[in-house]
């Protein structure tokens, strides 16, 4: 549907410079950019709808309309992504991908906590997370630790919002300490 990663790139940033400069404008399209990133992203993985949602997230979500497009992208994105992660040696195959994504969902965590999570995508995003603790590509292993520190410490607009958390924990608690451990031992 997208001719090329590069093109679906442009149009995301694009969508992201919009939201900047036209920021109430834009407020009544948001349902339909945040479509159009979805599907972007779902035709033709790439950082550009991921940087475009992210944009979102810092600056639309307080109406429950936002609220409501931003977790439905979120979704989307999250699960495209979790499968392409849970692939052998993807992460390290496209380190910028993984890394976009990271750096998303702990935006999301700092500026929407309550959609982020309300996601039934969580889970298999604290899995993805998990999962790249003990690769050896700096930045989106980083990424990675930020966003399971964030989302397991939380922060004090996040505390009403830690029933995901406590379920993750309980569900892959010990998996993320076998992980840091591995991780620590290989240094």
């Amino acid at each position: 549907r997208f001719a090329s990663v590069k093109v679906a790139s442009a149009l995301a940033d694009v969508y992201s410079s919009a939201m900047v400069s036209l920021r109430q404008m834009l407020s009544a399209q948001l349902p339909q950019i945040l479509t159009l990133m979805r599907d972007i992203f779902a035709a033709t993985p790439n950082t550009g709808p991921l940087r475009a949602v992210s944009q979102a997230l810092e600056l639309y979500g307080v109406e429950p309309a936002e609220a409501d497009a931003l977790a439905d992208a979120l979704e989307q994105l999250s699960e495209v992504t979790c499968r392409w992660l849970s692939g052998a040696g993807a992460a390290e195959a496209d380190p910028e991908l993984a890394t976009a994504f990271f750096q998303l969902c702990h935006k999301g965590l700092v500026f929407r906590p309550a959609v982020m999570n309300s996601l039934s995508t969580m889970p298999a995003v604290f899995e993805a997370a998990i999962g790249c603790i003990c690769h050896q590509e700096f930045t989106h292993t980083r990424a990675a630790l930020a966003l399971l520190t964030l989302f397991t410490s939380g922060t004090d607009a996040s505390m009403q919002h830690r029933d995901m958390a406590l379920h993750c924990l309980q569900n892959s608690g010990g998996r993320l300490v076998e992980q840091c451990i591995c991780a620590l031992a290989s240094v």
